[in-house]
Parts: structure tokens; C-alpha cells; sequence
């Protein structure tokens, strides 16, 4: 993170509540909004942190465990602000801030419709069916894609949890359409849903076209 140094004083540094670590980073990024100043993020910058090279993740892990209800207290105006129109008190869209189509990708390791869409400027959440190379998901990630766990009990919890969230959903292989298609249309009954991401990336740019003209979009 970089932040200008007069800023950062002007913020009063990091707020000492979430000692000894975690979302004090995130805490500093709604002050620096609350400023009027503007946030980037630079996919290309890579960060290898060395506590966890040291073995140190299960011992700072039950750190973590209160700090998102910091946050919820200290910025909740911020937080219902962000969401208002859409889903009030939503914290999973009020933290992806990203304008664009929302697509929820299920397919193969080795499908390329996550890169895709992120290429037409979609938000993805992608959830391989096998083991993805951690390579790959470090790239993906990179480039601002969310990857999480690709099995039957995750998904079926993803779509409880993030009711919602999704404008499209990309189902990639026969054998998943013919399992998770009810449970699609039960779970995100508003979400349309496609078999494969050129379909997906038809959708996206007959939405980027209406929205630039000012017409409502497709739901």
C-alpha cells in the first residue's frame, strides 16, 4: 500500500482498534475515501508476505475473527450508502465497488471464460470444478478475479450467501448443467444464466451498450 505521507498523518495513521492486525489496511482505505481522495489498485504489484513464510498463519488467524465487525460499526453509514438501490446492508457488494456485469463462472481448471469476461471489464467470480493450479489462481487473482472452491456443498453455499449478487451465471460443462441448473434457477431466480462465455460476453456488451445509452438493464 502507498499512501501520501501527509495523508496519512492527516488520517492519524492506523486506527489502533484492530491491533494487532488485519483490516486495518481496509479501514485506512474508507478514510482516505472519506477525504474526497481517490483509491487505485495496481493488478501488476505482487506481495509476498513473510509472516506466513515463517509458519505464522495459524498462529495470527484468530486475529482476524472480530475485525469485519470493526468495520461494519465504524464505516456502517459508508457501507449502507454503497449498496442503497441495490441490496441494503450488503457488505459482499459493497465491497467489490467495480462497475460492470456480475457473472458467477463454474466451469473447468483449464477454462479461459473467467479471463474473458474480465477482458470485457465483467466482475468474475470463478469456481473451477478440480483442483486449479495455484499458478493459475494466483494470476486470475492478479487480475481481480475471485476464485473460490469449486465443489458441491461450496457452490450450493456460495448461492445462499450471495443471493443477489449475480447478473449472469456461466455453467460450462454439459454434466454441471444438467446438476446445477435447478439449483441455479431456484437459488438466483433473477440471474440469467448461459452455457458457455461467448453467450455470456454477447450478453455483457448488449448490457455495456444499453447502460451507455441510458436504457435500464437486462435482468
Amino acid at each position: 500500500m502507498l499512501i501520501r505521507s501527509e495523508l496519512f498523518r492527516r488520517l492519524g495513521g492506523f486506527d489502533e482498534r484492530y491491533v494487532p492486525c488485519y483490516y486495518e489496511d481496509s479501514d485506512l482505505c474508507f478514510g482516505v475515501r472519506n477525504e474526497g481522495q481517490r483509491r487505485g489498485l495496481s493488478a501488476g504489484v505482487r506481495d509476498f508476505p513473510s509472516w506466513s513464510q515463517r509458519g505464522r498463519a495459524g498462529e495470527d488467524r484468530g486475529a482476524v475473527c472480530g475485525q469485519p465487525a470493526k468495520v461494519r460499526k465504524k464505516w456502517s453509514d459508508a457501507l449502507r450508502h454503497r449498496v442503497e438501490g441495490r441490496m441494503p446492508g450488503d457488505l459482499i457488494l459493497a465491497r467489490d465497488l467495480r462497475p460492470g456485469l456480475r457473472v458467477l463462472v463454474i466451469d473447468a481448471p483449464t477454462s479461459n471464460a473467467a479471463d474473458e469476461l474480465a477482458n470485457r471489464d465483467c466482475v468474475v467470480t470463478y469456481v473451477p470444478r478440480g483442483p486449479c493450479d495455484p499458478q493459475t489462481t494466483f494470476r486470475l487473482r492478479q487480475r481481480g478475479i475471485e476464485v473460490l472452491p469449486g465443489d458441491d456443498a461450496s457452490i450450493l453455499d456460495l448461492m445462499t450467501k450471495r443471493l443477489g449478487c449475480f447478473e449472469a451465471v456461466v455453467v460450462g460443462s454439459l454434466e454441471d448443467r444438467e446438476s446445477l441448473l435447478d439449483l441455479v434457477r431456484r437459488r438466483l431466480p433473477l440471474t440469467s444464466w448461459f452455457g458457455d462465455a461467448p453467450t455470456a460476453l454477447g450478453f455483457a456488451l448488449g448490457n455495456q451498450r444499453e447502460t451507455q445509452s441510458g436504457k435500464r438493464l437486462a435482468g
